[in-house]
């Protein structure tokens, strides 16, 4: 993703405190770089800016010059190592207002740094970011970049397991509506399918509920909401009860060039 060249004129903290409701979470996700590649409606109201001024802006925008720049290089140093971190923070929103954050920081990228994907917390125990192989769609076997996080990831395949996860690929093997419109999960309910449209995606999405677990399975095949042609992605996740992030996580989806 290129940085946009904006001008961003100097905010002077004013003192006041901004809080948040006990059940508010606070999400945003950056490329390899530090870049925002997608930030929620809680972080855009409690930051004060819109998100058109936060896209393709550097993380440390909301830096408040009280926050040491060395607790950033440890992070950046922990998650670049494959770790989660977690951290006091507080920052500094677009009006001169602070808040203050406990940051769960994790990271959810392919090997490549090409897929991200922001996932619920508790979901990020375990990641495979070795790519994926298309033949788990009846496509040819390749391989190509993609990953899969998951808190039981080992149980990813044992539709009698409680697992909430996320596995999210490239393809470019062209729609790949038909290969995910072939899919069945036996033992599941089909609860049918629908079209997803957002932002950077649009596409169908078939869902599965009542599974052995108790859990429910997606299945999307997507293509790039602006038309272009060369890219496509699977994303397959699974839920314990209804499949209520569907939504969120797909649109959490990005390629980071």
């Amino acid at each position: 993703m290129a940085v946009a060249d904006r001008t961003r004129k100097a905010v002077v903290p004013s003192g006041v405190e901004r809080t948040m409701a006990e059940d508010e979470l606070i999400v945003s996700k950056t490329d390899t770089r530090g870049i925002m590649t997608y930030v929620n409606d809680v972080f855009l109201r409690v930051s004060a800016y819109p998100e058109s001024e936060v896209l393709g802006q550097p993380h440390n925008m909301i830096r408040h010059p009280d926050m040491p720049r060395c607790v950033f290089k440890l992070l950046w140093d922990t998650i670049k190592s494959g770790q989660e971190i977690f951290a006091y923070v507080v920052n500094l929103a677009a009006d001169g207002a602070h808040y203050w954050v406990f940051a769960h920081v994790t990271p959810s990228f392919d090997t490549t740094g090409r897929v991200v994907a922001e996932v619920p917390r508790g979901w990020d125990r375990q990641v495979r970011d070795s790519g994926w192989d298309p033949r788990a769609l009846g496509l040819p076997s390749g391989h190509e970049a993609g990953f899969a996080v998951a808190d039981r990831l080992t149980a990813w395949q044992d539709l009698t397991a409680e697992v909430n996860g996320v596995l999210v690929g490239l393809s470019g093997h062209g729609d790949l509506t038909a290969a995910v419109n072939a899919l069945t999960h036996p033992g599941c309910h089909y609860d049918g399918a629908r079209a997803y449209t957002g932002a950077v995606w649009h596409g169908r999405v078939r869902t599965w509920d009542g599974c052995p677990g108790g859990g429910s399975v997606t299945e999307a095949a997507l293509a790039p909401a602006d038309g272009s042609a060369q890219t496509r992605m699977y994303v397959q996740m699974r839920q314990t009860g209804r499949a209520s992030a569907t939504d969120r996580i797909l649109a959490s989806v990005r390629i980071s060039s």
